[in-house]
């Protein structure tokens, strides 16, 4: 790049002492001085037209080269500047990319999800850019972008939303999913029904010519009493939380349980599925469910509820079967039990 650079300087300024020379060495025609001074006046503003494009060249290559360096920290000016340094940030894209050195020319070492903890040591400040020095995991080390990261602030160590509570009976038996997502939508400012979401959730056939229906399509069987009734999962119910909120809707699936805790303590309730019993079933809870996109494992216990906050050994929550608003249950079962239904949560933002 310097190469390019120091070519295109050298290559602009024969242009321009071109074009000055052909000015003052002009050939002055046989005719009035006024068609001598017409012509060397011609030949100066022409010059001059060459000095302008000239000048902006070197500004558009300068300005090339600073954009580079912000995007891609390449050391055009040589080694960054380390210093140490000492934060806590969480990953606040959905993705992000830990690399062996401060720059994306780096090779990649891990991508880490959105929510996950790391602490900075070091520090690199490359034009636009800060790249950190992080340790993540299990003591493993990398460089970071600081655009993907943000701040971590302590959170409470217990807090309890005030969400509205509302019962899935006697209307809807087999409808805790349901049920749940319209605390979540009332808490969000959307004055909607269980029963108009009971209508509007898409709905497979809990068994037909000796296939299951997929809770990831919809609702597996009758919701309503004379069942039989299984359950829905996050997919097609975060497609009909969108529908009242757009993209305010965050399916939070998949991530850990601190990061639930990070946005309960914002001050947002998170739907989520788990079983009745608020711990980890044996295998002998589970069988196997034969849907036409191949066999999973699914519980008649599988419910759903919406958690609306912890303290350091219990977790909170809306029951929308037991009606009890705020129920408390064992932190450690909890989230085993949570995880063992596939980390499924939704919130919004």
């Amino acid at each position: 790049m310097k190469k390019l650079f120091f070519y295109m300087v050298v290559f602009t300024l024969i242009l321009v002492t071109t074009a000055c020379e052909h000015s003052d060495t002009a050939a002055v025609p046989n005719n009035t001085g006024e068609s001598a001074q017409a012509a060397g006046t011609e030949e100066a503003a022409r010059a001059k037209d060459w000095l302008a494009a000239s000048k902006a060249v070197l500004a558009a290559i300068a300005e090339k080269n600073k954009y580079i360096k912000g995007l891609v920290g390449s050391h055009l000016d040589g080694e960054p500047k380390i210093v140490r340094t000492n934060g806590m940030f969480t990953v606040k894209t959905a993705a992000a990319h830990v690399r062996t050195g401060p720059g994306i020319q780096y090779e990649d070492t891990a991508i880490l999800k959105q929510g996950a903890r790391v602490k900075a040591f070091e520090k690199a400040k490359i034009e636009r850019l800060t790249w950190y020095h992080v340790v993540f995991g299990d003591g493993n080390t990398g460089w970071m972008s600081s655009a993907v990261l943000k701040a971590y602030s302590a959170k409470p160590a217990k807090i309890i939303n005030d969400a509205p509570m509302i019962s899935q009976l006697p209307e809807l038996p087999y409808g805790c999913e349901i049920t749940s997502l319209a605390m979540l939508l009332q808490d969000a400012g959307v004055n909607v029904s269980k029963m108009t979401l009971a209508e509007q959730i898409p709905k497979v056939p809990f068994e037909k010519n000796g296939i299951n229906g997929d809770p990831n399509e919809g609702y597996v069987g009758n919701m309503y009493r004379g069942g039989p009734g299984l359950g829905v999962y996050h997919g097609p119910v975060t497609a009909l939380a969108k529908r009242y909120l757009g993209a305010r809707v965050v399916d939070m699936t998949g991530k850990s349980w601190e990061a639930v805790e990070d946005q309960l303590a914002s001050g947002r309730p998170v739907w989520i599925i788990i079983n009745t019993r608020y711990h980890r079933l044996p295998p002998s809870s589970f069988r196997t469910w034969h849907t036409r996109n191949g066999d999973m494992k699914v519980t008649y216990a599988e419910h759903s509820v919406l958690v609306t906050g912890y303290d350091q050994t219990h977790v909170y929550f809306n029951d929308p079967l037991a009606g009890i608003k705020n129920r408390a249950a064992a932190k450690a079962d909890f989230v085993a039990a949570w995880k063992q239904m596939g980390s499924q949560a939704i919130s919004y933002h």
